[in-house]
């Protein structure tokens, strides 16, 4: 291994392999080259300098500790997320129960201002409210028919 190749493994070798113990490549080199010895000397020397400072910190940190323990606040229910699909479904449920007491189409057939769509199902004639544009989405479940009027 060249002293270059040695030089850019330095920052990223095992502290064994930094004081040259070991079978791999960079700790032969590291015993046979004095000047990336040293480099590796320094990286130890910081490395057990930085061990040291963080024994010595007051209070030692005990993860144990409750006081360490995260705290968990209840977070206030917002209102809107509530509502509105409360609101939205309440809307629904009307718009249903309304369709159901009338007939779909009354005798004499549509004004020629409402929009008539059967599709898919011979059986289903939706009339929309006069001016207004009806469609009808079939779904995977055959009990269930989408009617969008806009």
């Amino acid at each position: 291994m060249s002293c270059e190749a040695a030089r850019e493994r330095l920052l990223e070798a095992d502290l064994a392999e930094l004081q040259g113990l070991g079978d791999g490549e960079l700790a032969r080199h590291l015993r046979s080259c004095a000047r990336c010895r040293a480099q590796g000397r320094v990286i130890l020397d910081q490395y057990a300098a930085l061990e040291h400072a963080l024994e010595r910190q007051v209070p030692a940190l005990d993860p144990a500790d409750p006081r360490w323990q995260p705290r968990v606040l209840p977070r206030p229910a917002r209102r809107w997320t509530v509502m509105i699909p409360l609101a939205l479904a309440a809307g629904l449920a009307v718009l249903v129960v309304a369709r159901r007491g009338r007939p779909a189409l009354e005798p004499g057939g549509p004004p020629s201002s409402v929009a008539l769509a059967v599709w898919d199902n011979p059986g289903l004639d939706v009339q929309g409210p006069p001016g207004r544009t009806v469609a009808v989405f079939q779904t995977d479940n055959p009990d269930i028919v989408v009617i969008w009027s806009f």
